[in-house]
C-alpha cells in the first residue's frame, strides 16, 4: 500500500510538473512563432542570441545554490528550522551574486556584440541584464518548492512566470518595441514574479539569518561542483548557436532557433519527469531504498522512450507541413527541417535518459556530472569548428552549417549517454537493466532508415507513410521487450487511481 501511494504521489507530481512544462514551452514556442513571423530570420536570431546569453548567466548567479537547496530541502524535509535558513542564505547569496552579474555585464556587452557582429546585440544584452538578480530569486523560490515536493505550487509559479514573458512579449510587440520590446518582457517577467513571492513565502518559510554562514557554506560546498557541471553543460548545449553566431550569419541563428523549439519540444516530457526523480532519488539514497531507486530509474526511462519515440516519428513525417502552418509565408524558416530531423534522430538515446540526469547530484556525487561535462565540451566545441564552417554533402544533405552544428551536438550527446550508463552502473549498489532501451534505439533508427528509403523509392503519401509506419512501430515493440503489457496496464491503472 505504501509503494502504491508512494507511485501515485510520483505520478501526481509528475503531473503538476507536465502541466507547467507544457505552459512554458507553449510560451516559448509562441514568442518565436511570434517573432519568426512578425520579424524575420534575422530578427529571430538576435533575439535567440540574446536569450542563450541570458540562459548562461542566469544559470552562473546561482552557482549551483538552487540545485543544492532542492537535494538538502528533500532531506530535511521535517526540519523547518534547518529548511528556512537554507533557502534564506540562497536568498540573500543570490541576490547579490545577481546584481554583481548585472554590472559586469553591462560593462562587458560592447565586447560581446564586436565577436557576434549582431547590430545592437550589446543595448540587448544590457536591458536582459537588468533582470538577472530577480531571475536568482526566482530560481530558489521555485528550487525550495521543488525540494519540499509542493508541486502544485510549483507549478503555479512556474506557469505564472513563463506565461506573464509572453503576455508582456505581445503587449510591447504590439506597442511597436521590437525586438528591445521582447527582450524588456524578460525584465518586467521576474521582477512581477518576485513581488508575488515577497507577498505569500510566509506561507511556506520564515526568513532568518541565525545560521547563515553555516548553511552558505553547505549550500555552496555542494552547489560549486554542481555549478560547475551546470554552467558547463548549459554552455555545451549553447555551443553550436554562439559558433553559428560566430560563423554564419544572425538569420541563420534565427533559423537554428527553430530547430532547437523542436528540440525543446521533444525533451519536455524527460525533464518534467526529471524535476520529480531528482530529490525522490535524493530521499531514497538517504534513507538506502535502492530497490525504489532501481524501479524508478527503469519505469522513467522505458515511459520517456515510448513518448520520445512518438514524438521523433511525427517530426520526422509532418516536420515541413508544421512549419508551413506555423510560420506561413516564411521559405526561410523551411531550411530547418533537415536541422531539425538530424537534431531530434540523434538526441533519441541520450534524451531518453534525462529523466534520471540529476542521479549524481541525487546520491550525492556531483563531480561525476562535472566530470561529463568537461569531457562534453572538447567534443562539442571541436565538431562544432569542424563542421560549421566546412561543405561537406552526403546524398545532396548538407552537413555543415547548421547542420553541422546539429550533428556535433548530437554526436556528444550519443558518447555522453554511454558515460552516464557506466558510471549508474559503477555507483548504485543495485542493478539497472538498460536492455530495454538499447533495442527500443536500434529498434526506432532501423524503422526512420526504412521510413526514409520508402519515402525516396516509392510513390507513396509520405503523411499516408506516416501513420501506418507509427502504427508499426508501436505495435512491434512489445514482442521485443522494449516494454511490458503489464508496465502499460500498471501506468493506465495509476494514472486512473
Amino acid at each position: 500500500m505504501v509503494a502504491q501511494e508512494t507511485a501515485r504521489k510520483f505520478t501526481f507530481d509528475v503531473g503538476w510538473v507536465f502541466v507547467s512544462s507544457v505552459v512554458a514551452m507553449g510560451a516559448g514556442l509562441l514568442i518565436r512563432i511570434l517573432l519568426g513571423n512578425y520579424f524575420d530570420a534575422s530578427g529571430l536570431g538576435a533575439y535567440a542570441m540574446v536569450l542563450t546569453i541570458w540562459g548562461i548567466v542566469t544559470l552562473t548567479t546561482g552557482a549551483g545554490a538552487p540545485g543544492a537547496l532542492i537535494k538538502y530541502v528533500a532531506e530535511c524535509a521535517d526540519d523547518k528550522d534547518t529548511r528556512d535558513s537554507l533557502v534564506s542564505a540562497s536568498i540573500l547569496n543570490g541576490f547579490i551574486m545577481g546584481l554583481a552579474a548585472t554590472i559586469l555585464f553591462i560593462i562587458a556587452a560592447p565586447w560581446l556584440e564586436s565577436i557576434f557582429n549582431i547590430p545592437d546585440l550589446a543595448n540587448l544584452l544590457r536591458i536582459a541584464s537588468l533582470s538577472f538578480p530577480f531571475v536568482t530569486l526566482n530560481n530558489v523560490f521555485v528550487s525550495y518548492l521543488n525540494g519540499v515536493r509542493r508541486m502544485k505550487w510549483y507549478a503555479a509559479f512556474e506557469i505564472y512566470r513563463k506565461g506573464i514573458v509572453l503576455v508582456f512579449t505581445m503587449i510591447l510587440v504590439w506597442l511597436g518595441m521590437g525586438i528591445p520590446g521582447a527582450v524588456w518582457a524578460l525584465v518586467i517577467a521576474p521582477v512581477s514574479v518576485t513581488a508575488a513571492q515577497l507577498v505569500i513565502h510566509k506561507r511556506l518559510f520564515s526568513y532568518t539569518l541565525a545560521r547563515y554562514k553555516e548553511c552558505t557554506k553547505k549550500l555552496f560546498g555542494f552547489g560549486s561542483k554542481l555549478f560547475a557541471a551546470n554552467i558547463i553543460g548549459q554552455i555545451n548545449t549553447q555551443a553550436a548557436t554562439l559558433l553559428i553566431g560566430f560563423y554564419l550569419l544572425d538569420s541563420d541563428v534565427g533559423v537554428y532557433a527553430v530547430a532547437l523549439m523542436f528540440f525543446n519540444l521533444l525533451i519536455m516530457v524527460p525533464l518534467s519527469i526529471q524535476r520529480i526523480t531528482y530529490p525522490a532519488i535524493s530521499e531514497y539514497f538517504s534513507k538506502q531504498r535502492f530497490q525504489s531507486i532501481k524501479i524508478m530509474v527503469e519505469s522513467t526511462m522505458k515511459y520517456s522512450f515510448l513518448y520520445l519515440s512518438l514524438m521523433c516519428l511525427l517530426i520526422f513525417f509532418y516536420v515541413d507541413d508544421i512549419i508551413s502552418i506555423i510560420f506561413p509565408g516564411k521559405a526561410t524558416f523551411i531550411s530547418a527541417v533537415d536541422t531539425i530531423i538530424i537534431l531530434v534522430m540523434m538526441t533519441i538515446f541520450y534524451a531518453s535518459l534525462i529523466p534520471i540526469g540529476s542521479i549524481f547530484s541525487s546520491i550525492g556525487k556531483p563531480d561525476i556530472s562535472m566530470i561529463l561535462s568537461i569531457v562534453r565540451f572538447p567534443i562539442t566545441v571541436l565538431l562544432s569548428i569542424i563542421l560549421i564552417p566546412s561543405n561537406i554533402q552526403f546524398h545532396g544533405i548538407q552537413l555543415n552549417g547548421i547542420n553541422g552544428a546539429a550533428i556535433a551536438f548530437g554526436l556528444t550527446e550519443i558518447i555522453s549517454a554511454f558515460f552516464v550508463i557506466i558510471f549508474i552502473k559503477k555507483l548504485i549498489p543495485i542493478t539497472i537493466q538498460f536492455k530495454s532501451l538499447y533495442i527500443g534505439t536500434i529498434t526506432l533508427f532501423c524503422t526512420i532508415l526504412f521510413a526514409y528509403a520508402s519515402i525516396t523509392y516509392l510513390p507513396i503519401s509520405s503523411n499516408l507513410l506516416g501513420g501506418i509506419i507509427i502504427l508499426i512501430f508501436f505495435v512491434g515493440i512489445f514482442p521485443l521487450g522494449v516494454i511490458s503489457r503489464k508496465e502499460i496496464d500498471d501506468f493506465i491503472c495509476m494514472l486512473k487511481k
